[in-house]
């Protein structure tokens, strides 16, 4: 009998960035028949069983690598290594989506094609290296444009941009090449956000919920970036139906999917982007608590064409989020006290020093719960304005 389970054992490569791989329940997925496999960068701080340390994650090594260990499957967790993973998918001949299919979903630009007609995108243009800035202030028809990478993460590498001046030093900043960018309306407003889990075209789990600011403003503004459930059924609904469409027009199948999206003054839903992967500011760890399974968990599954079994919300809102790294030397943290059941983990220290980080970098992430939703909202309110950190 050991020796046929054995034989049935399928095993997985997994690769994400900075060794994380906290919430992958390793022995659930053995009992359901895969072997996972995370590959490591360096000197890992956490033990993880079956781990492969490397050097780097250049593509020859990853190649090469997981020729050798001859995977069944092959999944990335973060958006930087799907096209890599989607090369390698193809090489090996492994099942997965192609590197065609990757490109189509991950490319901003590309989507935004896809989802046009559908629903209202912001104005958006591909950037070439001759425009100015008063060139695309007329084209978008806006005075404040917003900059972005076209295959990164929404917060990476952004920029918004008033004047030719600014326009200017983001080009010398960003080393700028301009089919790498691309240049939207700067929209403000309540941003929202809804999680799929997909399987066989089916969508197992939907969730639409709230942020307390545009996830940029954690960086550019250092202000704190909190997620809280919808408590408007109107609204609620607006933003499922929205992700819906999304997903079909995408035609994305099976995995994770994380779309965004504004309200205008009408509340028709301004998709944003969409994102196959996990989200950030510990919705994965908020989501492991409410579905007692993590989206890591339920992805690799998926990816493996392991049925899922069926996934049962608790009764429980949640908020979660994030607090910025604040330039200088921290003096003091200022812990919450809070009402309600909570979980907060401090990364910084005091005595050390900190840049202004240039993506959505933690000093502390908290996820915070109750059966009431009154009172998640007034910790929320309360979590927006507190002062974590005193630096000088």
């Amino acid at each position: 009998m050991a020796k046929k389970e054995k034989y049935l054992m399928k095993k997985m490569v997994v690769i994400n960035r900075l060794n994380y791989y906290n919430f992958i329940d390793f022995k659930y997925l053995e009992n359901k028949g895969l072997q996972v496999i995370p590959l490591l960068i360096q000197t890992p701080s956490i033990y993880y069983k079956n781990g492969i340390v490397l050097e780097n994650f250049n593509y020859t090594l990853l190649l090469n690598t997981i020729k050798k260990i001859s995977p069944d499957y092959i999944c990335s967790m973060y958006d930087g290594f799907m096209l890599a993973i989607a090369k390698i998918r193809e090489t090996l001949n492994l099942p997965g989506l192609s590197y065609n299919s990757v490109q189509n979903l991950i490319n901003k630009n590309q989507v935004y094609k896809t989802i046009d007609s559908a629903l209202k995108i912001p104005k958006t243009i591909l950037l070439s290296n001759e425009m100015t800035y008063s060139e695309l202030t007329n084209l978008l028809m806006t005075d404040t444009i917003f900059v972005k990478p076209h295959s990164k993460s929404g917060s990476e590498a952004i920029c918004i941009i008033s004047s030719e001046h600014e326009f200017l030093k983001f080009k010398q900043e960003k080393q700028f090449q301009a089919s790498s960018y691309i240049a939207q309306e700067y929209i403000q407003g309540t941003f929202y956000h809804c999680e799929l889990i997909v399987q066989n075209d089916e969508i197992k789990f939907l969730s639409a919920r709230q942020y307390s600011a545009p996830n940029h403003k954690m960086i550019t503004d250092s202000i704190p970036l909190f997620s809280i459930d919808i408590d408007n059924e109107i609204t609620n609904k607006i933003i499922k139906q929205a992700a819906i469409i999304v997903q079909k027009r995408m035609a994305f199948n099976n995995g994770i999917m994380h779309i965004e999206f504004y309200l205008n003054k009408n509340m028709k839903p301004i998709f944003i982007e969409a994102n196959i992967r996990n989200p950030g500011i510990w919705l994965n760890k908020m989501y492991h608590m409410k579905l007692g399974i993590s989206f890591e968990t339920l992805m690799l599954q998926i990816e493996a064409g392991i049925k899922l079994d069926n996934i049962i919300p608790d009764n429980e809102y949640y908020i979660c989020g994030y607090y910025p790294i604040l330039p200088g030397t921290v003096k003091k943290i200022n812990y919450p006290s809070l009402t309600i059941k909570h979980e907060l983990d401090v990364t910084v220290k005091i005595g050390y020093s900190y840049d202004k980080p240039i993506k959505l970098s933690k000093a502390a992430a908290i996820v915070a719960w109750d059966n009431a939703f009154d009172k998640v909202f007034s910790t929320y309110q309360q979590l927006n304005t507190h002062r974590l950190l005193e630096v000088e």
